[in-house]
């Protein structure tokens, strides 16, 4: 699992302000865009070398996001299937944030 959350904690730390996330914030989309290319570089550098299933586990909500990890995946000679989770569960969505974004 290449999880582009977990790469961005290890390299920018834990506790990031809701200004790094703003979609109007051009230093913080091209920051969250690194991240997230440098994880599915990694992905596809794995499945190359040894691995045959990997999951990206990345925000890819907008056409063009996935439109770019298809390019990169196919380009790689890797078939891609997107699998979206809906949940509109409030207490399972906030189980969630306490045991993920709150530990």
């Amino acid at each position: 699992v290449f999880n582009v959350g977990n790469y961005r904690r290890s390299r920018l730390g834990a506790h990031q302000t809701h200004e790094f996330f703003d979609p109007k914030n051009p230093a913080g989309a091209s920051a969250r865009r690194e991240l997230a290319m440098e994880a599915l570089q990694d992905m596809l550098g794995w499945l190359r070398d040894s691995g045959d299933v990997a999951i990206y586990d990345a925000t890819n909500s907008n056409r063009e996001r996935r439109a770019q990890v298809r390019e990169h995946c196919e380009r790689a000679g890797m078939q891609v299937l997107f699998i979206e989770s809906r949940c509109d569960d409030a207490a399972i969505i906030e189980q969630n944030i306490r045991s993920t974004k709150l530990a």
